[in-house]
């Protein structure tokens, strides 16, 4: 369910409800119709038009109707009310023919619709099931049986839908480039509602081969990448993303919500992780310690020179995979590594290598500041920032939150390759000196070193620098902030 919920978006659901009333004659007050709304959407469509030998997918969205009351009378439905919906399908001439629906191969769930709570279920139809059906003019209806709320009574009628027009089309053959990915794209999400993930990835694949700005197929990739733990590569194809809707749309009226609340949403799983899983691999020209120390880096749920945030009180646990004795994980308080001034305290199990687990717990007397580290190599590993008892925002950040009113905003888009956006707040008037510092602290580029009045401020900036993590700092007499950004290049 949670796959089609994604597919299958909530304006969509809207729509569907909205037009999905069934309305009864008045004689049939005997057989009252339940308070429930039934909704369909055909393809993520509301004029479906379906080709030959394309997949039909469907999604019937139930609903309480007093949901936007304040008074709301729950509806239960049984553990098998998904096995209480069926179709109606009629053709030009009014005859009922048989489509072979499957329903997507889920568990049943126990539902109660009530203001905060809907039910969703998806059907599908295979290409080779389209294709038997002859083009034409269709009207779907989908049916939720009486059997599925039977704590209403048993005198209610079946909740119907509205009549849905769908448009069977002849198969069109050669296929321009929207065409093909329009069909990919609903193999894919095919794929991901059966659960063959694999096939998934293999379509979206062959879409970002032939046309590699199409952002569903990039967001789509990042949601099944982010499903198998590989976070590198899904923060990867978020950004790509948001960074080609930016080129395309310079200040656009909406932002890309879908991927921007999918990246949030990774960003915040990531730092916020108490586990991870550590590899080894050669070190590529965007990590910032490239040409110092080892050749090799750890990656950190596939994501090389990865931050980390760590709150004091808490355990956190590192899974090796396939780490070498030559490169066992220790932890340190020196940013080379290699053996220099090991960190003992509330670490167990390090140094650590081959496929073990070390853990750290963090105490009140832990630094500000450590860094996962190779026993026997320099530059592998990377920076742990410990916070406070229960503070998801750095040291330094709060901090500035005490000077009231100045205020550095996060770059806009972050990662970039391209350009990005930066606001920054005054409550009074002062020299400002927004500069750029690389990762050990130099200075290398200077945005605004100027006297600003009051006031809100936004600096575009279009980096020349290298692929690496870099960092953006504020000073306003004592004020000063610092975030960091990220150049894919």
């Amino acid at each position: 369910m949670k796959n089609f919920e994604r597919i299958v978006s909530l304006s969509t659901l809207i729509l569907f409800l909205c037009c999905g009333l069934q309305t009864f004659p008045a004689n049939a007050q005997s057989n009252p119709s339940p308070p429930i709304v039934v909704g369909v959407s055909i393809n993520e469509s509301g004029s479906p038009v379906v080709n030959q030998d394309w997949p039909m997918l469907v999604s019937v969205n139930i609903m309480n109707e007093n949901a936007y009351q304040s008074n709301v009378l729950p509806i239960s439905l049984t553990p098998a009310w998904k096995n209480s919906i069926h179709f109606i399908v009629r053709n030009a001439q009014g005859e009922i023919v048989s489509w072979p629906f499957h329903l997507i191969p889920k568990a049943n769930e126990n539902i109660v619709l009530d203001s905060l709570n809907y039910a969703r279920v998806g059907f599908y139809l295979e290409s080779n099931e389209t294709n038997q059906i002859l083009a034409g003019q269709y009207i779907l209806t989908a049916v939720l049986d009486s059997s599925a709320y039977p704590g209403l009574g048993s005198n209610l009628l079946s909740a119907r839908s509205g009549l849905v027009g769908v448009t069977i089309s002849n198969n069109p053959g050669s296929l321009t480039t929207l065409q093909k990915t329009d069909k990919d794209l609903l193999l894919t999400n095919l794929n991901i509602l059966k659960d063959d993930d694999q096939n998934a990835m293999e379509y979206l694949s062959g879409i970002l081969g032939y046309n590699p700005t199409n952002l569903r197929a990039l967001s789509l990739t990042g949601y099944l990448l982010e499903k198998e733990a590989d976070y590198g590569g899904a923060l990867y194809a978020y950004s790509k993303g948001l960074d080609i809707f930016y080129k395309e749309n310079p200040g656009p009226v909406e932002p890309p919500l879908e991927l921007l609340k999918a990246q949030k949403s990774l960003l915040y799983k990531l730092d916020t992780s108490t586990s991870f899983v550590v590899t080894l691999a050669p070190k590529d020209s965007i990590h910032p310690a490239y040409k110092l120390g080892s050749q090799f880096a750890y990656y950190v749920d596939n994501i090389p020179a990865r931050d980390l945030y760590m709150e004091r009180g808490k355990t956190y646990t590192f899974y090796l995979q396939d780490i070498p004795a030559t490169d066992s994980l220790y932890f340190s308080t020196s940013a080379i590594g290699g053996g220099q001034e090991p960190y003992t305290d509330g670490v167990n199990g390090a140094p650590v290598a081959g496929n073990d687990t070390a853990t750290i717990t963090i105490g009140d007397n832990t630094p500000d500041v450590l860094y996962y580290q190779s026993l026997n190599n320099e530059f592998v590993g990377w920076k742990i920032t410990i916070l406070e008892h229960g503070n998801l925002t750095s040291v330094p950040e709060i901090k500035a939150k005490q000077l009231k009113g100045y205020s550095l905003s996060s770059a806009y888009p972050n990662p970039i390759n391209s350009t990005t956006r930066i606001h920054y707040s005054l409550p009074k008037a002062g020299n400002v000196r927004l500069t750029i510092l690389d990762i050990q602290g130099r200075e290398v580029e200077i945005l605004v070193n100027d006297n600003k009045a009051a006031g809100s401020y936004e600096v575009q900036w279009n980096p020349q620098l290298p692929g690496g993590i870099y960092f953006y700092q504020i000073q306003v007499g004592e004020f000063k902030d610092k975030k960091k950004i990220l150049i894919l290049r």
